[in-house]
C-alpha cells in the first residue's frame, strides 16, 4: 500500500501517485484523531482530518499557483463533485518529518486553525495526510494580497476613510486572536487577501504558520517575523502578543503613505531602524491625514510594549470612529428565522451547524453585517445580554423569547455565540443547495460508508453534548430503527419544518444513498453554474520577495 505507482504524462514525464500512510499508521492516526475530538467543540471537529484517502481522489489539484513560501505551496483546488474552489496549501513532510520543532509548528497551525470561526479569518476547511505531505485546504479568496491593492491604488497609498475601513477589520481579526490567547506573529499586507474583486470585499487575515497559544504574562523568546514589520522586542528576544499590535502601526503607516516606516536597502538595514524605532510622520505623503490617524500610529509604534496599545484600545480609538456609520436594528427577516430555529428539533439543528460550514460568501450575502448589529464590541461573539437588546430593538422579543432561541445557538454552551453559530440559526437566509447538503452528509459520514450513523454525530459533536443527547437526537430520525441515515433522508431533514414528523418521503431502504430524492434541491436552490468560483489570474498572490526570519 505504500509503494509508488508510476504512469506517464502526454510527454513522457514519469507522474508518483501519492503514497497512502501505511494501514497500521493511518489507523493510529485516526485512533489519535478520535481521541481528540472526544475533548473538542464542534466547530473543530468539522475540519475533516483524512488520512486514508490522497487529496486527488476528492479534489482536483491543477489550478493556478496562488504562492510559494518557505511552507510550501498554495495553489487553487476544485472540489470534483461540487466544483466549489478552495486554496490548497501543500506541506512538503520529507523536510520536516525528521525535525520536531518543525512538526510541532504544523500542528500548531492546524490546531490554532481548527479553533478559529471569525469573519475576517480564513477558515480550514479539510486536512489531507499522506506518507509524503500535509494538504490544507482552505477558504479561498480571489481578490490577491492587500500589498497588491495598496500598489494600484493611485498614488500607492488608499484615502484615509478607506484605509481606516480596513484597519478597523484588522483590528477586529487582531482583538479575536488575542482574546484567545493566540498571537499571529507575522502580521503583514500579504497576509491579509480581499475576498474577492468587488469594491465592498471582506478582508481575510491568513497564514498562521508562526502562530502561538499564549498564556496572560508569558513571554515568547524566538525571534520570527518579517523585517519590514517585525516589532523590536520581538529582535531583542523578549516579547509578547503585542508585537502583533506594532504590526498593524506599520500596516497602518503603509496605507496611508504607500511607503513602510522603516525603509532599507537589505534586510540588515531594515531590521537596525526597527531596533531604533526612529520614524516620520511628517513626510509630505502624511500631508492632508488627520491627527487621529497619526496619533493612532504614534501609539502603535511604540519602542515601550507596555505603553502600546492593546487590541481593545486600539478599537476604542477616536480614528476608528471617524467615519462611523449610523447603528441599524436587527433585520426583521433575521429575527424571524432564529425563531424558526427556535422551532427546529435537535437534528435538524446540528444539520444546520454542519451544513454552515459548507457556505461559501456569495451564499451568506447580509448576514455579516447583520451580526455586527448584535456584536456591537466588534469581539468576533456575541453575549446573551447584547442578543437581548438586538432582538428587543427589532423584533421587540421578551429577554425570555431572546434567552430560549440564543441556548438553541450556543452549541458550546460557552454564553457566546459564535460566527458559524449564528449563520446556522439564521440558514433559512442563506442559499444553500444539493451541493452544500452532500458536502455536509460527507463531514458526519466522516468513514464513507454512505450513510450516517449514531456514532458519527458523537465523533462531530464531541464535547459539546453527552451519550444520552446524542443518542435522543439520533432517535428523532431514525423513524426505522436501522441504525443508518442514508442521503435522501438527510436532504428530508432539511425539507421538514420540524423533525417530529415521520419522513414519508425517504428512500427507505438499505441502499438508500440514491433514492428518488437524493436528486432534488432545496426549496432554496441556486443555478449550479452561478455558484462556482472563478480564479482571477491578475490578482493571484504572488510570492512575497521580502525576507522572512524564521524560526
Amino acid at each position: 500500500m505504500g509503494n509508488c505507482t508510476t504512469k506517464y504524462d502526454e510527454d513522457g514525464r514519469p507522474i508518483r501517485k501519492e503514497r497512502v500512510l501505511p494501514a497500521s499508521k493511518a489507523q493510529q492516526r485516526k485512533s489519535e484523531i478520535h481521541e481528540q475530538h472526544k475533548v473538542q467543540h464542534l466547530n473543530q471537529n468539522i475540519v475533516h482530518e483524512e488520512v486514508k484517502r490522497r487529496v486527488t481522489d476528492v479534489y482536483d489539484v491543477n489550478g493556478a499557483e496562488l504562492g510559494t513560501g518557505i511552507s510550501g505551496t498554495v495553489r487553487v483546488c476544485t472540489h470534483k463533485e461540487t466544483k466549489i474552489q478552495y486554496a490548497l496549501k501543500t506541506l512538503d513532510l520529507h523536510q520536516i518529518r525528521n525535525d520536531e520543532d518543525a512538526m510541532r509548528q504544523l500542528k500548531d497551525e492546524i490546531k490554532i486553525l481548527k479553533a478559529l470561526d471569525h469573519p475576517n479569518i480564513t477558515r480550514l476547511e479539510e486536512v489531507y495526510e499522506t506518507a509524503d505531505h500535509m494538504y490544507l485546504i482552505l477558504e479561498l479568496c480571489t481578490g490577491g494580497e492587500m500589498l497588491d491593492s495598496l500598489n494600484s491604488q493611485d498614488g500607492f497609498h488608499y484615502t484615509e476613510r478607506h484605509a481606516c475601513d480596513y484597519v478597523k477589520t484588522m483590528v477586529n481579526a487582531i482583538r479575536y486572536i488575542h482574546d484567545h490567547n493566540i498571537t499571529h506573529r507575522d502580521l503583514k499586507l500579504e497576509n491579509f487577501l480581499l475576498q474577492d474583486n468587488t469594491d465592498k470585499a471582506d478582508l481575510k487575515l491568513i497564514d498562521f504558520g508562526l502562530s502561538r497559544h499564549f498564556r496572560p504574562n508569558m513571554k515568547l523568546t524566538v525571534p520570527v517575523g518579517t523585517p519590514y514589520y517585525v516589532a523590536p522586542e520581538v529582535l531583542r528576544g523578549t516579547y509578547n502578543e503585542k508585537c502583533d499590535m506594532w504590526s498593524l502601526g506599520v500596516i497602518t503607516y503603509m496605507l496611508l503613505s504607500g511607503t513602510p516606516p522603516f525603509p532599507g536597502a537589505g534586510e540588515g538595514e531594515i531590521l537596525q531602524r526597527v531596533k531604533r524605532g526612529h520614524y516620520s510622520l511628517d513626510i509630505n505623503r502624511f500631508d492632508g491625514v488627520s491627527e487621529h490617524a497619526k496619533d493612532f500610529i504614534r501609539k502603535l509604534l511604540c519602542m515601550d510594549a507596555t505603553e502600546r496599545m492593546d487590541a481593545k484600545q486600539a478599537q476604542e480609538h477616536p480614528w476608528m470612529h471617524d467615519w462611523e456609520d449610523e447603528k441599524k436594528p436587527l433585520s426583521l427577516d433575521i429575527a424571524k428565522s432564529l425563531k424558526e430555529f427556535h422551532k427546529y428539533g435537535a437534528m435538524k439543528k446540528l444539520v444546520c451547524e454542519v451544513l454552515a460550514y459548507t457556505l461559501i460568501p456569495e451564499q451568506i450575502h447580509d448576514l455579516r453585517e447583520e451580526f455586527g448589529k448584535i456584536d456591537v464590541d466588534n469581539t468576533g461573539e456575541f453575549t446573551i445580554e447584547q442578543f437581548r437588546e438586538a432582538l428587543g430593538n427589532s423584533a421587540h422579543l421578551s429577554a425570555e423569547e431572546a434567552d430560549g432561541i440564543f441556548n438553541d445557538m450556543d452549541i458550546e454552551h460557552d454564553g457566546k455565540i459564535h460566527w458559524h453559530e449564528f449563520i446556522a440559526a439564521t440558514l433559512s437566509k442563506c442559499e444553500y443547495d444539493e451541493r452544500n447538503l452532500k458536502l455536509a452528509f460527507d463531514r458526519l459520514d466522516h468513514e464513507h460508508h454512505g450513510f450516517i450513523t449514531q456514532e458519527d454525530l458523537a465523533e462531530i459533536i464531541g464535547a459539546d453534548s453527552s451519550a444520552e443527547e446524542v443518542k435522543a437526537m439520533f432517535e428523532e430520525v431514525d423513524y426505522k430503527h436501522q441504525g443508518k441515515i442514508y442521503f435522501a433522508e438527510f436532504v428530508q431533514i432539511m425539507k421538514k419544518g420540524a423533525d417530529t414528523a415521520p419522513l414519508s418521503e425517504r428512500g427507505g431502504s438499505d441502499s438508500g444513498g440514491g433514492g428518488a430524492d437524493s436528486g432534488r434541491k432545496t426549496s432554496v436552490a441556486i443555478n449550479r453554474n452561478d455558484m462556482v468560483l472563478k480564479i482571477n489570474e491578475h490578482a493571484a498572490k504572488k510570492t512575497s520577495n521580502v525576507a522572512t526570519i524564521s524560526e
